[in-house]
């Protein structure tokens, strides 16, 4: 078998993208020169034209084992591409020899096509909104497209819808949480009221047991603040009537907030 040069191998992969009218770069940086060190060169790009479903699929070129065994960069380029397949020329590598959610495409150079070995996983990622701003600035041609039509109109709407896009999430995402927050506190202050009458409910239930024992009867709720009142009325010790007094407050107030309930 003659020796395969990656040129073919990415002319191949633009024919191959031409006929499903996908947008085909090779060479693609993920974002400007001055980001350093994070700087990676993707030997091939193919973005599917869809606003609903786009799909990045990044391809990385390997025409000597040599190469393939040495270089280890390739791992990066998950983080900008939807899938990303390696494309060599045929059986130079298998399946096994790599991570089960890449592709692997062969290159057949005596008819110049391309099969597909093992079909790369489709991943959700974040938007590598700097590469497609590297793609506009760089790679798309003004004079080719004067009045920024065809491929560069498209990618510049795309790329601010998809910016738009996620400054509305985020908003959105921001006054849920300040109404889940809201809602939390509500519901905090209910419960703590809630508590509190059950309390309440729970001492004038003692309390009516010890009045009951001292010839007291309370037939009728609406007559219990009466019956205090009456109860108080006699001659009693200081104590127990100021007692009797602040049982009375607590049972009017009871009896306020139950007819409001009942009321509600």
């Amino acid at each position: 078998m003659r020796k395969v040069r990656a040129h073919e191998i990415k002319q191949a992969l633009a024919k191959k993208h031409e006929r499903t009218n996908d947008f085909f770069l090779t060479e693609v940086k993920n974002g400007p020169t001055h980001i350093g060190n994070d700087l990676y060169i993707m030997d091939g790009l193919a973005i599917k034209k869809s606003w609903v479903n786009p799909l990045i699929t990044g391809y990385e070129i390997k025409v000597s084992r040599s190469d393939f065994l040495s270089d280890e960069k390739w791992t990066a380029y998950k983080h900008y591409c939807h899938r990303l397949d390696f494309v060599v020329p045929e059986g130079m590598i298998q399946p096994n020899e790599l991570p089960e959610d890449i592709g692997l495409i062969y290159y057949q150079p005596e008819k110049q096509t391309l099969r597909t070995r093992r079909k790369g996983k489709i991943r959700n990622i974040e938007m590598p909104y700097e590469m497609f701003y590297y793609i506009i600035m760089n790679r798309l041609d003004n004079a080719q497209y004067p009045f920024f039509t065809s491929k560069r109109e498209y990618f510049e709407e795309y790329v601010q819808d998809k910016i738009n896009s996620q400054q509305l999430g985020r908003k959105v995402n921001s006054k849920l949480i300040d109404e889940v927050s809201r809602l939390e506190s509500e519901n905090m202050s209910l419960k703590r009221e809630n508590e509190n009458l059950n309390e309440s409910s729970e001492i004038v239930k003692e309390i009516a047991k010890v009045l009951r024992r001292h010839g007291f009867n309370f037939h009728y709720r609406w007559r219990f603040a009466v019956d205090i009142d009456r109860a108080l009325s006699t001659a009693l010790p200081p104590h127990l009537e100021r007692d009797l007094r602040d049982i009375k407050d607590i049972s009017e107030r009871l009896y306020g907030n139950y007819k409001k309930k009942e009321n509600a």
